[in-house]
């Protein structure tokens, strides 16, 4: 079973509901992004041009999750998803 892919995005807005506009900083696609209650509920709100990480499936690449590393994931879906991280932040420091 293949796991969350996670992306770096550049926040761009909302556009319906919970529902985000977000750009992937690497390759320029658009990904819709929702926000999960507890950020929604804190009145949690990106702001325009912020980065921000989103997990999307591997089936659905164009839509996906807000991530924070403060989420509480089954340990080997969190290494995974911090070493996905890791290396986008760095290929996103050499672009």
């Amino acid at each position: 079973m293949e796991q969350f892919k996670l992306r770096k995005a550049k926040f761009l807005g909302e556009i319906e509901g919970s529902w985000h506009l977000v750009e992937d900083v690497l390759n320029g696609d658009l990904i819709k992004m929702s926000l999960p209650r507890r950020f929604r509920n804190n009145s949690f709100e990106p702001k325009s041009g912020e980065f921000v990480y989103v997990m999307v499936s591997p089936y659905e690449l164009n839509r996906g999750r807000y991530f924070s590393a403060k989420h509480d994931f089954r340990t080997d879906y969190y290494n995974d998803l911090m070493n996905q991280k890791d290396i986008l932040d760095k290929l996103h420091e050499q672009k």
